[in-house]
């Protein structure tokens, strides 16, 4: 350990902290060349050559360089109030009626796992409610419902810790 003229630790890095912060960078892949609005240079993109890929991130805690990880500070999931799904901001968004939408990005060996299955909301549920958005009898989907209020839980909403998709 390197000190100052206090005696005190500096604050270095070792490799391990080098290792622990190129993993923040994983996922990168190349990006096909946009014919319409660049030159294209050697049949690469060179405005927007990269995207991420989601399926090749590291998933893992970054160690910081205090002895903690990068992100500490924000609450655990286990440590939130329970039914957050029914709490004053809690966000829903439309993915419509594909099994597999787009929008929506799960573990492979969930996608076809027959013993997970949609959440279904109770006819009377204050959830499907706020969801449905009805006209008459019909329901009027917005593509994005924030919660304005906390709502109680209903029916299977108390057997229920965090659902993914709700139908």
């Amino acid at each position: 350990k390197k000190l100052d003229e206090n005696g005190e630790p500096i604050l270095t890095y070792t490799n391990y902290e080098i290792m622990s912060f190129a993993r923040i960078f994983t996922g990168f892949v190349r990006q096909l060349p946009r014919g319409n609005s660049e030159e294209i240079w050697f049949g690469r993109n060179v405005l927007d050559f990269t995207t991420i890929e989601p399926t090749y991130r590291d998933r893992f805690p970054k160690h910081d360089l205090t002895g903690g990880y990068i992100g500490d500070g924000y609450p655990l999931c286990v440590d939130l109030p329970p039914k957050m799904f029914l709490r004053k901001g809690a966000k829903y968004k439309l993915l419509g009626d594909n099994p597999r939408p787009q929008a929506f990005e799960d573990r492979q060996d969930l996608l076809n796992d027959p013993s997970i299955k949609r959440f279904v909301l109770d006819i009377d549920s204050p959830l499907r409610e706020k969801l449905c958005n009805a006209v008459g009898d019909e329901c009027q989907y917005d593509v994005v419902v924030t919660l304005d209020s906390n709502l109680e839980p209903f029916g299977q909403e108390l057997l229920v810790d965090e659902p993914r998709v709700v139908q």
